[in-house]
């Protein structure tokens, strides 16, 4: 099996844009996802449907995340 080197990024619980950064990764690395749950747990995969929430998760904190980087930007 070979999976990508890159990490997804870990929860933080009282940083809800690391949550936004875990989801962006997983979504990018979802065949290399697969494959580990697959080959390497003992869990069940994914649904589709459960891909579908969490890209919609995603979508959702999205927007947070647009505005978080917008209001901490320097301005003059």
């Amino acid at each position: 099996m070979n999976l990508s080197d890159k990490f997804i990024e870990y929860d933080v619980d009282t940083r809800w844009n690391s949550t936004f950064r875990m989801l962006d990764d997983a979504l990018k690395s979802r065949q290399q996802l697969e494959k580990f749950i697959h080959y390497e747990t003992g869990f069940p995969p994914f649904s589709t449907k459960d891909w579908t929430r969490l890209s919609q998760l995603y979508n959702v904190l999205s927007k947070f995340n647009e505005f978080t980087l917008f209001v901490s930007e320097k301005r003059p």
